[in-house]
């Protein structure tokens, strides 16, 4: 079974040396946390992040995203999420949590996306 990933595309300074931009977070069981708690899937000790700040799960064959009611916010693809509205994702989301981390799902059961289709020869 192939398993969704996180990129990590921006993280806020000094936490840049612990999770290192273009690294890639494996998401083996779902639901995965994100936040400052002990008790995450993946854990960032920064300020600006809640000790349980977003979740993402799969229902119904997609992957989702939630804001679990953090001070700071989760924004998907630089929209901020409601607490406790999922908000199904696509492969290329763009995942920030506040001021501190910038995640990249991406789904490899998903199909590629061209940018341009030409007639079959």
């Amino acid at each position: 079974m192939l398993h969704p990933q996180l990129r990590i595309d921006q993280v806020a300074a000094p936490y840049d040396q612990v999770l290192p931009p273009g690294g890639l977070i494996t998401m083996a069981a779902l639901p995965f946390t994100i936040g400052r708690g002990l008790s995450n899937g993946l854990r960032i000790d920064h300020p600006d992040v809640s000790r349980r700040h977003a979740c993402l799960r799969l229902l119904d064959d997609y992957y989702w995203v939630e804001d679990l009611g953090s001070r700071n916010g989760t924004l998907v693809n630089d929209l901020r999420l409601s607490p406790g509205a999922p908000h199904r994702l696509e492969t290329g989301d763009a995942i920030q949590l506040a001021g501190a981390l910038r995640l990249v799902f991406l789904d490899p059961a998903a199909t590629q996306r061209q940018s341009q289709v030409l007639p079959m020869r």
